[in-house]
């Protein structure tokens, strides 16, 4: 057996040398004191293809070179430690970011053959588990998306809600795919919490869009790169339903964007729901004058009447942008 107690050995001459190599012995080896015998222990048992849970603390060791050889391990053990991916997951609370990385990779190498687990961590409150899965699926692009996308259809809320999260962060993957299950889960969810998780995913997702428009724009980039205009639609007026101000006015200038923009508007400003209203009557004020037309400040003063209201300051405002007049009081 090669000495483990020399120097860091690759996985490579691990691997070579594996008929010298008892995974028994090897197991014992982890409790040793010393890091480098510790880290080719741990690589020494991937070389044999080991799939016990005995890696998995090793992932926190207070040697970074431990808890890289735990990750590489792991990594190259690959499928076999499907049983074990919520206790690697799980152990990734307080790990080094190499190591996360490292799992990461391996998570997102996983979709495609074991969905169901990577699934099930995300039945957990433990915020590095969830980030470790969106992580993979971030690396794994639209496959990665459609993974949370089915997941927040499952039958567990908790996995719901932490999926409905991921596909907010990866929405612009395909934001006509994403909007249509936030906006389906946030109506139709037999939870309370879950609806709640799905309303803030959509306001999440609506903000990353706006930001990436105006990333773009300030590159001077094409915008129609960065949110199809299809899913600009899709905006209205999910976007609009936000009661943060700052956040309305970023829907507002995405769907400032479209040609039928005015149209768009006047629909959301006649409509129930008051946050609509009022995001709608800026948005009606940020077309300017020309755009919005003398239908524009009509539909905006016949709102002017009762008394003082949140929307009937959005008006007022908007009146302003418009560079019109209204009565006061």
């Amino acid at each position: 057996m090669l000495p483990l107690g020399d120097r860091r050995l690759a996985l490579a001459e691990l691997v070579a040398a594996k008929g010298g190599l008892v995974a028994a012995d090897l197991v014992d080896r982890l409790t040793d004191g010393r890091a480098v015998v510790r880290a080719n222990a741990l690589l020494g048992l991937a070389a044999l293809g080991h799939t016990g849970s005995e890696l998995v603390p090793f992932l926190r060791d207070g040697e970074a070179e431990v808890a890289r050889a735990a990750a590489e391990a792991l990594a190259h053990l690959g499928a076999s430690q499907r049983p074990h991916l919520v206790a690697i997951a799980t152990a990734l609370d307080g790990a080094r970011r190499e190591v996360t990385d490292i799992v990461e990779t391996l998570f997102a190498e996983l979709i495609g053959q074991a969905d169901a687990e990577l699934t099930g961590v995300l039945d957990t409150r433990e915020a590095a588990a969830v980030t470790a899965i969106v992580g993979a699926c971030a690396r794994r692009g639209l496959q990665g998306l459609y993974l949370l996308v089915a997941a927040a259809r499952d039958p567990r809320a908790r996995v719901r809600i932490n999926a409905l999260g991921g596909v907010a962060l990866l929405a612009e993957l395909d934001a006509g795919s994403s909007l249509e299950v936030l906006r389906a889960v946030a109506a139709d969810d037999q939870a309370a919490d879950v609806r709640a998780a799905a309303q803030r995913a959509v306001a999440t997702m609506t903000q990353r869009l706006a930001d990436a428009v105006t990333a773009r724009r300030k590159a001077g980039g094409p915008t129609a790169a960065a949110v199809p205009e299809l899913e600009l639609r899709a905006l209205t007026p999910a976007g609009l339903e936000t009661p943060d101000e700052a956040h309305g006015l970023r829907i507002v200038e995405l769907i400032c964007l479209l040609p039928d923009a005015r149209e768009l508007l006047f629909i959301a400003f006649d409509g129930e729901a008051q946050n609509v209203q009022i995001n709608a009557a800026l948005g009606i004020g940020a077309l300017g004058a020309k755009r919005a037309g003398p239908e524009g400040r009509r539909r905006l003063s016949a709102r002017l009447v009762g008394p003082p209201t949140r929307r009937r300051d959005a008006v007022v405002k908007a009146l302003a942008m418009l560079g019109a007049t209204s009565p006061v009081g």
